[in-house]
């Protein structure tokens, strides 16, 4: 894996606070992730982990403290102006257009951030058509690195499960993103279908993106992942190597289980 301790801060996270009404779901929450960096975060149900994802992408709104993307604040800033800054995210519950093609999808994802729009595409203006070009290239690169390039006429809701969330990812990296924030990818997944997902998303730093993963799975954490944030309660309580992480005692109590079972 790539040394993260010599790549320049790609996010980072000072001091996060998030409170609905009276519930505290994240508090003082601190995370740096790297450029190419591949980050997991892990934790109990409710830990906050979500949340996190949610303001770093302009779902929710912290409290307190302050989100910069390479150097440049994007704390409370809206959910498109952060994917166009370089954030893309895929869900826990998949989100598609089930009624557009594999391909469609994944354009919506290569179009994002032009600025040529409607008047552009009617007049045929040089700029927009090498535009155009370049989203289908780009489309066409996310369906191939993904698997799906056979399906590519296929409707989103006629997919398996499990290329639903490839044609989800496929969809966030043609956005060109410099952060891909992956929640649970891998649940409803059998072992070999795991492992192959495990190595995609090893695969995406090539294109010069990091990754922030949410999952459960400890086997595809510890596999994957440079560095390892541990919430409980909304707090971080322990951040370093997979090797250090699982032999933390309080990650141990908090979420792995007891010491004689970990």
């Amino acid at each position: 894996m790539a040394p993260p301790d010599v790549s320049p801060v790609l996010l980072r996270i000072e001091r996060i606070g998030v409170q609905f009404g009276g519930i505290v779901a994240l508090d003082g929450v601190d995370l740096d992730i790297r450029e190419r960096e591949i980050v997991g975060v892990i934790g109990p149900n409710g830990a906050g982990k979500t949340t996190l994802f949610n303001v770093v992408t302009g779902v929710a709104k912290p409290s307190s403290g302050n989100i910069s993307l390479l150097g440049h604040a994007i704390t409370g800033l809206r959910q498109h102006v952060i994917t166009a800054r370089g954030i893309a995210r895929t869900f826990q519950n998949i989100r598609l257009f089930e009624d557009m093609t594999v391909r469609e999808n994944v354009m919506l994802g290569a179009d994002c951030g032009r600025r040529d729009g409607s008047p552009g595409a009617l007049l045929g203006l040089s700029h927009t058509r090498r535009n155009e070009a370049e989203a289908r290239a780009r489309t066409s690169e996310m369906l191939a690195f993904t698997g799906l390039t056979r399906h590519a006429g296929t409707l989103a809701r006629n997919l398996s499960y499990g290329d639903q969330r490839r044609l989800e990812l496929a969809r966030a990296l043609a956005t060109r993103p410099k952060l891909l924030l992956i929640d649970e990818p891998a649940a409803g997944f059998n072992p070999t279908e795991k492992q192959e997902l495990a190595e995609l998303i090893r695969s995406v730093r090539a294109f010069g993106c990091g990754v922030l993963l949410i999952e459960h799975d400890i086997n595809i954490v510890t596999g994957i992942c440079d560095r390892i944030a541990v919430l409980n309660f909304g707090r971080k309580i322990a951040d370093g190597t997979p090797c250090e992480i699982t032999a933390d005692p309080a990650v141990i109590k908090a979420y792995l289980g007891t010491p004689d079972a970990a």
